[in-house]
């Protein structure tokens, strides 16, 4: 039957242990296309969110406030900036000189230097943005930068980490990722993500992610691709499922990105803050709900020798576990959260997992592979509260009031 072993190398549980994760820097996991072991991205500590809503924030942070942020950082005045941001940063890296682009990475790098963690947050996202819309552009920039400077960009990211000082999970969630933007070392996962541009927002198929997700080594390099996948991806349903019957369930990639998703929600969860307009937390959905949808459509389409297969193998349904996981913490968050989601609301939060394991699978020669799935929640549901106890006024609260009355 489907489920985890408990951890062997001491991962705790809680939402403290996330925030430690986040403060360390030598987090590494191995995915294992199997159930009964533990070492699968969605047991790894750590937290994470995915790219916001960056086409619209990235050109007016930079064109109308970044001039005032050199200001705050203690860079110079602000008419010594504004000629450099009053083209906009966003739109200097759709040209092709270089020297513009250095120029620019060299503001932002001065500006990430700033002793205010409201400033520095802000940069950090600006890096990470830039780095997905012009990948190549980007990371030629910076190189050339720290080149110039006789510079290493591991360790200037590492000098903007002040000693004594108590960042927040949004802070140390933003720097983990822009560190992997400017790494000098060389990063597979970084190599393997193909050349997307700006043009390109919503377009591609989700088989082009592959060699990306494949080549995530660590907690930072899944986060980031499932950045990218936000961005790019055209959130089709149908191209899960297609990925799904041609690669099977239990391909590597298909597990990371689940897997990131489980440890995006998991930070979500966490976090002292839950105010729905902070965008970067909810902007997750619009590649959580397609996934979702795909995963039970592919078992939808599945033909009856292939049901057949899965029964006989319970590692195959390894990213099952991930996809319930993923459930039981939407429905664990308070349903307040929900009220600008409605097409969310519907799919993830009123129903059950009994209710949606019986939708979608209905067919008596399903009836194998439905009790399977039912089993889930019995295996991880009582771990899943404890670690996540649902919010007052959350759907699995409300079923549970239900059931008491």
């Amino acid at each position: 039957m489907p489920q985890d072993s408990s951890s062997s190398d001491g991962l705790s549980d809680d939402s403290s242990s996330i925030l430690n994760a986040l403060r360390r820097d030598d987090i590494t996991f191995s995915y294992y296309s199997t159930i009964s072991t533990n070492q699968t991205m969605s047991d790894l500590e750590g937290p994470g969110r995915i790219l916001g809503n960056l086409y619209s924030r990235a050109g007016l942070l930079l064109e109308r406030g970044l001039g005032r942020l050199a200001v705050r950082a203690g860079i110079g005045s602000y008419a010594k900036t504004r000629d450099a941001v009053s083209k906009g940063f966003f739109r200097l890296f759709e040209s092709d000189d270089t020297k513009e682009h250095e120029e620019t990475c060299d503001v932002l790098l001065l500006c990430a230097r700033s002793e205010d963690v409201k400033i520095q947050i802000e940069v950090f996202q600006c890096i990470i943005d830039y780095s997905i819309i012009y990948p190549s552009k980007v990371r030629s920039a910076f190189k050339g930068v720290f080149k110039r400077r006789q510079e290493n960009g591991d360790l200037v990211a590492f000098s903007w980490k002040r000693h004594g000082v108590e960042y927040n999970f949004k802070w140390l969630f933003m720097y983990k990722l822009v560190c992997r933007c400017l790494t000098s070392d060389p990063n597979s996962a970084i190599e393997a993500a193909p050349q997307f541009g700006a043009d390109e927002f919503e377009s591609w198929d989700f088989s082009l992610f592959e060699e990306l997700l494949r080549n995530c080594s660590d907690v930072a390099d899944l986060l980031l691709a499932n950045r990218i996948i936000h961005v790019y991806w055209n959130r089709d349903e149908k191209g899960i499922a297609a990925y799904v019957r041609r690669k099977g369930p239990d391909d590597p990639a298909l597990g990371k990105f689940a897997a990131g998703l489980v440890v995006h929600w998991e930070f979500c969860f966490s976090q002292p803050s839950r105010d729905v307009k902070e965008t970067y937390v909810w902007e997750p959905l619009r590649i959580t709900k397609p996934f979702l949808d795909g995963m039970w459509k592919s078992l939808r389409d599945m033909e009856i020798k292939l049901l057949a297969e899965l029964l006989e193998d319970d590692t195959r349904l390894a990213v099952w576990v991930d996809v319930f996981k993923v459930r039981h913490l939407l429905r664990s968050i308070k349903e307040d959260s929900w009220k600008t989601w409605a097409d969310i609301k519907r799919f993830y939060i009123e129903k059950t997992w009994k209710d949606l394991c019986y939708e979608n699978l209905p067919n008596p020669d399903q009836s194998s592979l439905r009790r399977k799935l039912l089993c889930l929640e019995d295996i991880h549901g009582p771990q899943m509260r404890e670690r996540f106890p649902p919010q007052e006024g959350s759907w699995i609260d409300f079923n549970d009031q239900f059931i008491r009355i």
